[in-house]
Parts: structure tokens; C-alpha cells; sequence
């Protein structure tokens, strides 16, 4: 893996996994809806190539504005939204 700092951020060369395209999609959220945020603990890890019994997502979110909360709301509920439109219910057959 390679690595490059940069202004704002550092840049990675990698195979992503699911737990990056989780991370990199609701980071994207965060960022549309301008709420400053960085990701710690065990995605920390998981990033850098270790492997963990948990594999939790811990960001942490700055101070916001009440009008940013309400972006970052309306962002959030829309996506949520589309994801349970597409997504089919599951039917067993007995």
C-alpha cells in the first residue's frame, strides 16, 4: 500500500473493501452537508491493512451549525430512503 500526505487528507493506493465503501460513501455525506469529521479507532486500523475481532466505524463529527444538522439530516434521510425503495423483501418458502 502506498501513501501520500496531502493538504486536508492523505492519499492511499489500495484494493477497498466493503467497510472503505461504507466509510468513503457516509464520508461523502458528511462532507456535502459541510460537517467536518475524521474517522478513529478500529477503521483506523482496518484502513492500514490490520485485522480486528470488531469491525466497527467510529467518526467523530465536529460542532455544527443547526442549518448544517438539518443538510447532513436531509441527506442522511433521503439516502436511507433510496436504500430501503431498492431493496427487495426477502420471502421464505415453508
Amino acid at each position: 500500500m502506498e501513501m501520500e500526505l496531502e493538504k486536508g487528507g492523505i492519499r492511499m493506493s489500495k484494493v477497498l473493501s466493503a467497510y472503505d465503501d461504507l466509510a468513503l460513501s457516509f464520508s461523502a455525506k458528511l462532507r456535502k452537508a459541510g460537517a467536518k469529521h475524521v474517522f478513529v479507532s478500529g477503521y483506523v486500523a482496518l484502513l492500514f491493512g490490520r485485522s480486528r475481532i470488531s469491525e466497527e466505524i467510529d467518526i467523530l463529527v465536529g460542532r455544527m451549525p443547526y442549518g448544517t444538522f438539518q443538510k447532513l439530516w436531509r441527506t442522511l434521510a433521503i439516502s436511507t430512503a433510496t436504500t430501503q425503495m431498492t431493496q427487495r423483501p426477502h420471502t421464505m418458502n415453508t
